[in-house]
């Protein structure tokens, strides 16, 4: 399948980057089990602009966004 481009906002960028260093505790047990292609082979972005909001998590191939609540 052929991954689409996703639009961002340029100016939530930083603010990504920024969150990224500071991931809640909720965010880092889920993180533990999906990077490196932990889940069935599938790569995941944490902290990504899409359009004009972060999504906590994303997976390009599936077009799956997680947001995590802790």
């Amino acid at each position: 399948m052929k991954r689409r481009i996703i639009l961002y906002n340029p100016k939530l960028k930083e603010i990504a980057r920024k969150l990224r260093q500071n991931m809640t505790f909720s965010e880092v047990k889920l993180w533990n089990e999906l990077k490196n292609g932990q889940l069935l082979g599938y790569d995941f972005d944490r902290q990504r602009p899409i359009g004009n909001y972060i999504v906590d998590f994303f997976c390009k191939d599936l077009q799956l966004a997680i947001e995590v609540d802790g």
